[in-house]
């Protein structure tokens, strides 16, 4: 499991409608952009950033894009660094999963982005664990309306 920051104009990355980064203006802002290069074998909006300090890391820096956010999975701080550059560019914000504000350099969350490797998928708490799991919510309504069903038939 990893931990994402997004790169948004939305209140929550997660719940963007009407306020998205469209396709077009993330690849307008990737185009002025010469350390970010087209990383098609993720999928299309995908950019590998290859600026100072990449060359020399072993892990490969990469910015996605998805329903009208830039997102990044476990970014080291280089990274971090370069998404909120490109966050203003793009007159956005910085937010991690649980949304967290990020503005300030200094503000990287570092490892605090990736739970340990020995930690077992109970100890993860449920919101974390199914965090986008929109089926929960349709289930709660559906059980919601079934007592007001019952309710009323034998109320």
């Amino acid at each position: 499991m990893s931990y994402n920051l997004h790169i948004t104009r939305a209140d929550h990355w997660s719940e963007n409608r009407g306020r998205e980064i469209s396709l077009e203006e993330w690849e307008a802002c990737v185009a002025k952009d010469p350390d970010l290069a087209a990383f098609s074998e993720m999928g299309e909006g995908f950019y590998r950033w290859t600026g100072p300090g990449r060359q020399s890391s072993d892990s490969e820096a990469w910015l996605g894009y998805r329903e009208g956010n830039i997102y990044a999975a476990c970014p080291d701080k280089d990274l971090y660094l370069k998404m909120l550059s490109l966050a203003r560019d793009l007159r956005a914000r910085l937010q991690g999963d649980d949304g967290e504000i990020y503005v300030q350099p200094d503000e990287y969350p570092g490892e605090d982005m990736r739970p340990a490797a020995d930690t077992p998928s109970e100890k993860i708490p449920f919101v974390q664990k199914y965090r986008n799991a929109h089926w929960i919510e349709v289930v709660i309504i559906l059980i919601v309306f079934l007592l007001m069903f019952i309710w009323r038939m034998w109320g």
